[in-house]
């Protein structure tokens, strides 16, 4: 091959060589060209919210008419007001009723702690209850609604019948042995428990039934406490 030959292949293949090498970095220019338009784009439409400022307060404020205010609390129903007459009913109604267990004058009274001469026992002691005078055998009635708590035969009183009512605990004392009612039974007023006997301790004295309350674990008149009077 002749020396013209071979410089004539050679400036091909730099031409070649040339155009591939230009073709590439165009192509390289445009690639880049297009990232760059696409990410401009992008960022656009995709920007970061604007920082919000804390030192700003925000408040939310709702107005209404005055006219639909005033109607609104107008419309509040009051408050009914107690009936002074209403509650003393009532209060006359959830009071206990009391009523005397016999009926007689009471001839020995509660001592109130003091002491008092006992015919029978030839001493001086406190008297904690009342003796109604009645005659043997008379039939002894509760004096309100209440339960029996005990039936006991006291060696100083003689058969004794307790009943809770309500805030009291009342002691019928000096009775027969027959006694009608039990320990836990309800009773209404004037059911009949028993019939007066005697007391032992106050045998000299007249045929009397004694009574005696209690009101808070003490010893009380049963005449003022229970309202016999």
């Amino acid at each position: 091959m002749s020396k013209l030959t071979f410089e004539n292949e050679n400036a091909k293949r730099n031409k070649i060589k040339s155009f591939t090498k230009g073709f590439y970095i165009a192509l390289s220019a445009c690639m880049v060209a297009a990232v760059g338009v696409a990410w401009a784009a992008f960022s656009d439409n995709f920007a970061p919210p604007a920082p919000i400022d804390d030192s700003e307060n925000f408040t939310l404020t709702v107005s209404r008419p005055e006219q639909e205010v005033e109607k609104i609390v107008s419309d509040v129903p009051a408050e009914p007001q107690p009936d002074k007459e209403t509650e003393a009913k009532q209060e006359e109604v959830a009071a206990p009723v009391f009523m005397m267990p016999v009926e007689g004058p009471v001839v020995n009274e509660f001592s109130g702690g003091q002491l008092m001469y006992s015919i029978t026992m030839g001493d001086w002691r406190t008297h904690d209850g009342v003796d109604i005078k009645c005659e043997t055998g008379t039939k002894v009635k509760v004096v309100s609604d209440g339960e029996v708590l005990s039936v006991t035969e006291d060696p100083y009183l003689g058969y004794t019948v307790e009943i809770k009512h309500s805030g009291f605990t009342v002691y019928y004392s000096g009775l027969s042995k027959t006694i009608s009612v039990k320990k836990g039974e309800k009773v209404k007023i004037g059911h009949i428990i028993g019939a007066v006997d005697s007391v032992p301790s106050e045998s000299l004295d007249e045929a009397h039934l004694h009574l005696a309350v209690k009101q808070n674990g003490k010893f009380v008149d049963p005449i003022t406490s229970l309202g016999l009077g």
